[in-house]
């Protein structure tokens, strides 16, 4: 079916006179642009790999799990230390109010309930020269707001 029968299907009634003639034209413009709308969408969508460059695709690897773990670790490492991160949730959740006034003057209050995570951070080898900041500091600066850390030194 062509685009300008298609438009004719959303036009309920029959106008007649140059209403086929529009039609057509209509139609044909809409094709040319599908028409261009598909090369580009085939230069973008190429399968070909020359998108990525060969040095970018080893980068390019699925993650599954905690990406926030892993990038921890990795940073650590380029600090000299060697640390594996295991995590659990606390049974007891936390709660925590937040208050204010709205723009209306109304005071609103709220209580807010998290279970927060604990990350167990195993430090296992230490460079010989501490880096500023340390360790425990650089992490808890950079963690997120609902993570607990803990360290253990072995």
């Amino acid at each position: 079916m062509s685009t300008s029968e298609l438009l004719a299907l959303l036009i309920p009634i029959a106008f007649g006179g140059i209403q086929p003639q529009d039609l057509e034209q209509e139609g044909a413009a809409l094709d040319g642009f599908l028409a261009d709308l598909e090369a580009l969408r085939q230069t973008l969508m190429t399968d070909s790999d020359e998108l990525i460059p060969s040095s970018d695709r080893i980068r390019l690897v699925p993650v599954s799990g905690d990406i926030k773990k892993p990038y921890f670790v990795a940073l650590a490492a380029a600090r000299g230390y060697t640390i594996r991160i295991d995590d659990y949730i606390l049974d007891d959740p936390w709660c925590y109010f937040t208050a204010g006034i709205s723009l209306a003057g109304d005071y609103l209050a709220q209580e807010n309930t998290i279970r927060p995570w604990i990350w167990e951070v195993v430090v296992m080898a230490v460079p010989v020269a501490i880096p500023a900041p340390d360790l425990e500091t650089l992490l808890n600066d950079l963690k997120p707001a609902h993570v607990l850390l803990n360290f253990t030194y072995l």
